[in-house]
């Protein structure tokens, strides 16, 4: 399948088997809700075992959105060479697992995984959710593996992030957390001088807000690595 946006699934099911390719300028899959006004009808659930290409800038391999819409991937891979890029977005309540296969980013600035909950009126109202079971996280220069903000949420298992100069493993805003888990971690610079961060929590210095670290983080591989980072966050371990 080619084109700017591959497969879209309203509260439907779809499948890209382990032959299937994808190419896209835009969207490899997208997947919400099908609704009747503010009622949710029917979820979408998609699972990815093939190939999905990411060939612009700015581009997604798939996004998924909306409370109880899911995207798991068990096999293959989603991947990009251009810059800016996201692997997976999960937005508005959406679930996605990463159970096999691997999320590429070759470009600067990548996003392996991208995700967003709700905030209203400063109060987290949805949370959106990604666990990393197994399976592979790669970035470049500048990339981050996991971005969760606004009540996303994340839960790590056996599954690997890698990432290159001054790149993070997990980026979280003060709305979001790590529940659970092991972040093991591959920092590869072609700098030895650069350093790479495991787990950063970013906060608001106008209103530091307490938060728990849930988390451990395995390196599996470089130097010049701080585990766990803390900015404008009163952090406890």
């Amino acid at each position: 399948i080619n084109g700017s946006l591959g497969v879209t699934a309203k509260g439907g099911e779809f499948r890209n088997t382990s032959k299937g390719v994808i190419n896209t300028n835009n969207i490899g899959i997208y997947g919400e809700n099908k609704m009747d006004g503010t009622t949710v009808e029917a979820s979408s659930d998609i699972t990815n075992e093939g190939t999905i290409n990411v060939n612009s800038d700015n581009g997604i391999g798939v996004l998924i959105t909306g409370a109880g819409s899911k995207f798991t991937q068990k096999n293959g891979g989603i991947a990009s060479d251009e810059n800016s890029t996201i692997g997976i977005g999960v937005t508005n309540g959406a679930e996605s697992e990463l159970s096999g296969g691997s999320i590429t980013s070759k470009g600067l600035a990548g996003k392996g995984v991208y995700v967003e909950g709700v905030v209203t009126d400063g109060t987290v109202s949805r949370n959106s959710t990604f666990t990393l079971t197994s399976g592979s996280i790669s970035t470049d220069e500048n990339g981050i593996g996991i971005v969760s903000k606004n009540g996303g949420q994340v839960i790590l298992g056996a599954g690997t992030v890698a990432v290159k100069d001054n790149g993070v493993g997990v980026y979280l805003d003060k709305y979001s957390s790590i529940s659970s888990g092991t972040l093991n971690f591959k920092y590869i610079p072609s700098t030895a001088s650069n350093k790479g961060i495991g787990i950063y929590y970013d906060g608001d210095p106008e209103n530091m807000a307490a938060k728990t670290n849930n988390a451990s983080v395995n390196i599996l591989e470089g130097t010049n690595i701080i585990n766990i980072y803390s900015k404008d966050v009163s952090l406890s371990n």
